[in-house]
């Protein structure tokens, strides 16, 4: 396709491989890849500007639901390649609610919910995005009031959708690019210094954390705050995602 990687053999597959990309492989810095810089996304919280607000969004699911599957039910779609792609992508999720979400403290209890999101895409890139999710059953599966919750989330989202909007990205962020790569030193000796650069900036301020198996094995050992004790990667994963939940810029 014209202005797509040459992997998407058509704009089906586009949907479906960079949505595992960015939930499942957990590459959540891929967004920088897959969205425009100012992509405009509708949500029944109002209407966001920018990828910064996706990469947020993102990261505060997964902490919540950091085992989350998505199963791309249907995909319907229409247009070309000149003037781009509409596509309506019907999803169902499943996972564990292991850390704290928009509704409440985590529940431990395994969830499934639908979803739908309406995507416009040019040239390798979503323009704009509809997305809409039947929370009401999530939040019921949950064991949450869902009065109590509506009411909370009503107090928490003044009227975002018509307040002013920021364009552009925070400071990691250079203009409208994606964040700045580090240059590996010249040296075919292995450097230590700065493969663990790298792995900070890739992990952390790319959210690349479908990385962490390149810079870490699976037996993985980490002594952390408040005497924690992380025992494999899997859990330095959840570990990582909970701190982008609490701080997702």
């Amino acid at each position: 396709m014209k202005g797509f990687d040459e992997e998407f053999a058509d704009i089906v597959d586009y949907i479906v491989k960079i949505t595992y990309k960015i939930w499942e492989e957990k590459g959540v810095g891929r967004i920088y890849d897959y969205y425009q810089p100012n992509v405009s996304v509708h949500t029944a919280y109002g209407l966001s500007y920018g990828r910064e607000e996706v990469v947020a969004g993102t990261l505060q699911m997964l902490a919540a639901f950091p085992d989350r599957r998505l199963h791309a039910t249907s995909i319907i779609w229409s247009g070309n390649e000149q003037d781009g792609f509409h596509t309506s992508h019907l999803i169902t999720s499943e996972g564990h609610n292991t850390g704290y979400s928009a509704y409440g403290p985590p529940t431990e209890r395994k969830v499934s919910w639908r979803a739908i999101a309406n995507c416009f895409v040019k040239e390798n890139r979503i323009v704009e995005e509809w997305l809409v999710r039947d929370e009401l059953h999530l939040v019921q599966q949950l064991g949450f009031d869902e009065r109590e919750v509506a009411m909370k989330l009503a107090q928490q989202q003044p009227v975002k959708g018509i307040q002013p909007q920021a364009h552009g990205e925070i400071e990691r962020i250079l203009g409208q690019t994606t964040p700045q790569a580090l240059q590996h030193k010249t040296s075919e000796v292995f450097d230590i210094e700065d493969f663990v650069r790298q792995s900070y900036h890739e992990i952390w301020n790319w959210r690349r954390l479908d990385k962490l198996r390149s810079y870490y094995i699976e037996d993985f050992i980490c002594h952390t705050a408040s005497g924690r004790e992380l025992s494999d990667l899997d859990e330095y994963t959840a570990y990582i995602l909970m701190r982008f939940g609490m701080f997702p810029d």
